[in-house]
């Protein structure tokens, strides 16, 4: 056996484990990817939860802060001897603050809608994302790149390896 064929025989077998090699590290990368992008899709969705009880203790602010500036003015009215009965100033003023108060929750509802759904949006597209990668990782075989490498290897060194006898 000849220097050549040595190298040859080298040759092949360093193809096929540097395939096999960069496969496996392949694989590795797109299974990291896919748990990063699962733990990215279970924060998402924390975060819609975290929004929505947020949103439930700032409504219940607002409607207690409207509450107390009411019965401030309440307090104040008829401190002062201002009349509380319907159709007056005050209990129109009164009014405005309770419907302000109810504007403002009803429009933190709706920003609050809006974020959540954004979070589970942002939570499904990392999901997607994590079973893309696992797929991904799924479909590299380190065993099958080595071989195809070095069948191929073997293919190219050939005449090296297996010369004619001429006949």
């Amino acid at each position: 056996m000849g220097f050549t064929t040595i190298l040859a025989i080298a040759s092949v077998g360093m193809q096929a484990i540097g395939a096999s090699k960069a496969a496996k590290a392949q694989k590795s990368v797109s299974q990291a990817n896919a748990a990063q992008a699962a733990e990215n899709a279970r924060i998402a969705k924390e975060n819609a939860a975290d929004v929505v009880e947020r949103g439930e203790i700032a409504y219940k602010d607002r409607g207690l802060r409207t509450r107390q500036i009411i019965g401030s003015a309440r307090a104040y009215s008829a401190g002062a001897g201002i009349s509380l009965e319907g159709g007056t100033t005050a209990a129109a003023l009164q009014d405005d603050i309770r419907y302000a108060g109810a504007a403002d929750i009803l429009t933190m509802k709706m920003n609050t809608g809006f974020e959540e759904k954004r979070a589970l949006n942002q939570g499904a597209q990392f999901t997607a994302q994590s079973n893309l990668y696992a797929k991904q990782a799924a479909g590299i075989s380190p065993f099958m790149s080595g071989l195809t490498a070095g069948v191929g290897a073997l293919n190219q060194n050939a005449d090296i390896l297996f010369p004619s006898t001429g006949g």
